[in-house]
């Protein structure tokens, strides 16, 4: 059976979801083994791993850096070492059909995220993600802690400056000291994390091996951008904004102002928001296939 947000909530209903949790809390849901290895296999994984690109692919602590030394990759492997492979679009054809159907269902840019980590450490400490997640545990034994802190409305890039990241590191080393709960997911579980909620993960024992799926539905700033284009074929939009030395009150700046809410309170009204929402979603899903 196809998976899809159906099948991952279940016995959830979706309309539950969306009702009650859906950007508000976490939901752990069990699965069956079968679930996981179908989605992706750690053999799968070691054999795409050794014949890919590796531009996509990250292996932290010491190891190989290129495909193509199947003993050296193992023996990273082998003790303990994660591989992490970013945006890993084309893996398999379960990973990219899960994919495209979250990307549906939201209406949003969905990618997947693959770590095959062992004991000796985490790729990433307590942190949040700027966008929902999906987390379908293929093997082995993940545990998270899932901080009671967590980021208003987060957006990629607010790290982009001194001031921002200063403000989120600030933010996970108290969330380190702020733990709800801790999960433990096994072989089939799903784990849903909505975004800013602080988190982090580690592996008690063994291997494990999970896929993440982020899932970002657009916001009303991307909205306002796919509309942007039509903007650039108003004259209007295309004057210069007066000057200060041409302006001194400021006066002609707010008359200037005004018709420009005035053209965009009319352009709203007759260009169709919602036509430019189902293209933004349409090329979402295309961007979901393509990777």
């Amino acid at each position: 059976m196809a998976e899809d947000l159906a099948a991952l909530l279940a016995p959830t209903s979706q309309a539950d979801f969306f009702v009650r949790i859906y950007e508000r809390e976490a939901l752990h849901r069990d699965g069956a083994a079968e679930r996981g290895r179908r989605l992706l296999s750690e053999e799968g994984l070691l054999r795409a791993a050794l014949q890919t690109d590796p531009s996509g692919v990250t292996r932290f602590g010491v190891g190989p850096n290129t495909p193509g030394d199947p003993e050296a990759v193992r023996r990273h492997l082998e003790a303990g070492n994660p591989l992490v492979w970013d945006d890993a679009v084309g893996l398999s054809p379960q990973v990219d059909a899960l994919c495209e159907a979250l990307s549906q269902s939201f209406g949003a840019l969905v990618w997947p995220n693959v770590y095959w980590t062992g004991a000796s450490g985490s790729p990433f400490a307590m942190h949040f993600d700027p966008h929902e997640t999906f987390i379908v545990q293929c093997a082995g034994t993940k545990m998270w802690r899932i901080s009671t802190l967590r980021a208003r409305l987060p957006l990629d890039g607010d790290d982009a400056d001194e001031q921002g990241k200063r403000a989120i590191e600030a933010a996970s080393d108290l969330a380190r000291d702020r733990v709800a709960c801790e999960v433990v997911t096994t072989a089939g579980d799903v784990l849903y994390l909505p975004r800013g909620l602080f988190h982090a993960a580690t592996t008690p024992v063994g291997r494990s091996l999970h896929v993440t799926f982020g899932v970002r539905p657009p916001t009303g700033f991307e909205l306002v951008e796919e509309g942007g284009e039509e903007l650039r074929a108003e004259p209007l939009f295309r004057e210069y904004l007066p000057g200060p030395a041409a302006d001194p009150t400021g006066t002609s700046a707010r008359i200037h102002i005004d018709r420009l809410r005035k053209r965009l309170r009319e352009l709203g009204r007759t260009r169709g928001v919602r036509a430019d929402l189902e293209a933004l979603r349409a090329r979402l899903l295309v961007q979901t296939r393509s990777g």
